[in-house]
């Protein structure tokens, strides 16, 4: 995978699930943060993404995320709940077309934020091509 397809399947994957979640409407808009380095498995430098977007929250967060577990299951991800003290459901996911993808979920907020595969590229290329189309 380049960085460019991974890129592409982190922002498909944030979008599919902003849609899923009620979106795009009155959520904070997708922001094409710049590529960050990662190390790949064999020990060499790579590059990755991130992404963040936050949204009004629900009235049924249970319900909200029992659905979003099966949506992420049809894009190709293992989700997973974690126990939280806080008053958010959290829920992650992981594999896929993404490396993970977090989902904070209440009645006031929700966040959900993304990463995608770290995959061989040239980093302060890519860091410079961002910086100069922003």
């Amino acid at each position: 995978m380049s960085p460019e397809e991974t890129h592409e399947a982190l922002r498909e994957t944030m979008e599919s699930t902003i849609a899923f979640l009620g979106g795009p409407t009155g959520w904070s808009q997708y922001v094409d943060n710049p590529p960050e380095q990662c190390t790949l498995p064999d020990g060499t430098d790579g590059v990755t993404f991130t992404a963040r977007q936050t949204g009004p929250g629900v009235t049924d967060a249970e319900a909200t995320v029992t659905g979003l577990e099966t949506h992420w299951e049809s894009l190709g991800l293992s989700p997973e709940r974690v126990d939280s003290a806080r008053t958010q459901i959290v829920l992650f996911g992981y594999g896929g077309p993404v490396k993970s993808m977090g989902a904070f979920v209440d009645a006031e907020l929700i966040t959900v934020s993304g990463e995608a595969h770290c995959v061989p590229g040239d980093f302060a290329q890519l860091l410079d091509e961002h910086l100069d189309a922003n």
